[in-house]
């Protein structure tokens, strides 16, 4: 494909054209939790619980800013749950499942009124997890802790820098 364009040609005319997040748009606050909702009249195909890393993830918005925004482009209401650092690893997986079902179930009873969601966009949509680093760490204590009270699982995904 390269020769084909030539050897200066760049790289993104090798791949369909995305869209790109818009900049400046804000996420919501919802029981301590970070919301990405998907645009504005679109029902969500799935949430996504996002934990970040040990230090850059205490600011998601920050650090994940970009990506958050792509997934809830895509269609994804994420729900970002910012999580005190410790080595106490149980605390911690106490804490991010107690902060995301907080916010989780105020979801599921009340919707999301302003980025247009009711309760029933929301219910019963997969739930998947999603961590990088300690939050990869973290989704899976999370899920061995509490595996009878949370939803089953449908997908745990891990990256690393």
């Amino acid at each position: 494909c390269r020769a084909s364009l030539g050897p200066d040609a760049p790289l993104p005319a090798l791949a369909a054209p995305r869209p790109s997040p818009a900049r400046g748009r804000t996420y919501l606050r919802e029981h301590s939790c970070l919301l990405f909702p998907p645009p504005r009249g679109a029902r969500p195909l799935a949430v996504v619980k996002f934990l970040g890393g040990a230090f850059i993830g205490a600011a998601p918005e920050a650090t994940y800013g970009y990506l958050l925004e792509l997934l809830a482009q895509e269609g994804f209401l994420v729900v970002c749950v910012p999580y005190n650092v410790t080595f106490d690893h149980a605390a911690a997986a106490r804490e991010v499942f107690e902060r995301f079902h907080g916010c989780y179930d105020a979801l599921r009873a009340s919707g999301l009124p302003e980025a247009g969601l009711g309760a029933l966009d929301i219910a019963g949509l997969p739930l998947y997890s999603v961590g990088h680093s300690n939050g990869a760490l973290l989704q899976l204590l999370v899920g061995s802790y509490f595996s009878e009270k949370i939803p089953k699982v449908r997908l745990v995904f891990s990256f690393f820098f």
